[in-house]
């Protein structure tokens, strides 16, 4: 019958099959019908205006109008700033949008607008031999092949993880080559002919700028720093984060940071979200006692986690997870093992096996933070769960027989934020695998 509903498309359950070259995807209904028509898309600027601009997009077929308001922000690549305006956008340039939909006008309402740009000061556009992108983590780099596990794509890889060439001479309009390293995310612009990658262009996120790197005040290496918000100081664009985990364990966990956010990319949302209670991962360089972010990333909720987001899917039945579980195993493991992390990190495959034995293909996820921890069971403020409705804010996460990816079991820590996939028996999520950010 008439009515109305919010679907959405579960991305990381979509199915490739290389024989066939078909691509058979995932579809959850939501709940909420107060959800917008949110979209993001790339194209090139067709028209600027005061108050909008027009795009040729890529994949539509009209002129699209993208709508600018004093909420939207406009993040230019070229000068790492930020603006509410239409000014810094010229014709040619290419964007990437995000924002709510209107299908009648075939407008967007900007929640964001970001200039891409070469690091020579000119804009990519669908002729351009870096017209494909690819962002990811970095698996392994030896100098001369570098293996990213790919998150995201305007060209469809073939696999979970992309050999990359080129990387070493390559320019880098943030980070150097001498920096790379494990764990990294990178977004890497380049040339793709169906088999190989070959990069033009690589970014490390939260790298300095050749600029910075010169600059006195950016002469320390950046560093990654994930925490709890305790104070905002929106006069100072900063904020003071409790540590739970930081890279290289430079600031311990417990401890008191100040991040000044004024220059960085506020990934996943607005600047609305940086209130007491978020959780955070900043990404800059550290100067004297303060970290200056060139990129902010929100986990879960947005504030204090008195509330979380359920997603029923119980209907789907992803029935390759078993055999995605099992790989992810020999991934966790061999990760944990490089990165020189003790035996727990090793996921342990008889524990998997006897898992599936009790408990069967299930597939009930949580996300939150740690808030209560023992050998045996932690307790997740919840910010969102999946598959099952817990009816409460926290859950008790039973982690005897877990395998860990990217840590081990001595990585839990209070204030650490996870992803906990397993069985809900009614009371306790038996958990299958925990999975660090």
């Amino acid at each position: 019958q008439a009515s109305s509903l919010t679907l959405d498309f579960d991305l990381a359950q979509f199915t490739y099959d290389a024989t066939t070259n078909n691509v058979t995807p995932t579809v959850v209904q939501f709940t909420d019908t107060s959800r917008d028509q949110q979209a993001e898309l790339h194209g090139a600027v067709t028209g600027v205006y005061s108050d909008h601009i027009e795009i040729e997009s890529d994949h539509h077929a009209k002129t699209l109008t993208i709508n600018v308001a004093a909420g939207t922000v406009v993040y230019d690549e070229a000068t790492r700033s930020s603006t509410n305006t239409t000014d810094g956008i010229e014709v040619g340039d290419y964007v990437e949008v995000y924002g709510d939909y209107e299908t009648s006008t075939s407008s967007i309402s900007a929640a964001s607008v970001r200039i891409d740009d070469d690091a020579q000061g000119g804009s990519y556009g669908a002729d351009n031999d870096s017209y494909y992108e690819v962002e990811g983590v970095v698996v392994s780099y030896d100098g001369s092949v570098l293996v990213l596990d790919v998150r995201e794509a305007n060209f469809l890889p073939g696999a979970d993880t992309l050999s990359i060439s080129g990387v070493s001479s390559a320019s880098f309009p943030a980070g150097i080559a001498a920096e790379l390293s494990a764990g990294q995310w990178l977004e890497i612009n380049g040339q793709w002919d169906g088999q190989t990658f070959s990069a033009n262009y690589v970014q490390i996120e939260g790298g300095l700028t050749t600029q910075e790197r010169e600059s006195h005040e950016y002469s320390d290496a950046y560093q990654e720093v994930e925490g709890i918000i305790s104070s905002v100081d929106t006069s100072t664009q900063t904020v003071v984060v409790t540590v739970s985990n930081s890279d290289d364990g430079v600031y311990a966990a417990g401890a008191s940071v100040t991040i000044n956010y004024s220059a960085a990319w506020l990934s996943s949302s607005a600047e609305a979200c940086l209130v007491e209670g978020s959780y955070i991962e900043a990404k800059g360089a550290a100067i004297s006692d303060v970290l200056e972010a060139k990129r902010v990333k929100f986990e879960g909720a947005c504030g204090s986690f008195s509330g979380y987001t359920y997603v029923d899917d119980s209907a789907d039945e992803r029935s390759d997870h078993g055999s995605s579980g099992s790989d992810d195993s020999v991934n966790g493991g061999a990760d944990d093992g490089a990165s020189g992390s003790s035996d727990d990190s090793v996921s342990d495959n008889s524990n998997h096996d006897n898992f599936d034995e009790l408990y069967g293909d299930v597939d009930h996820e949580a996300k939150g933070i740690i808030v209560a921890l023992t050998d045996t069971q932690l307790t997740l403020q919840l910010s969102k769960v999946e598959g099952f409705n817990p009816g409460a804010t926290t859950v008790v996460v039973d982690i005897t027989n877990a395998w860990y990816e990217d840590g081990s079991f001595v990585t839990l820590a209070l204030n650490r934020f996870i992803k906990v996939e397993g069985y809900w028996d009614g009371a306790v999520l038996v958990a299958r695998k925990v999975e660090f950010d």
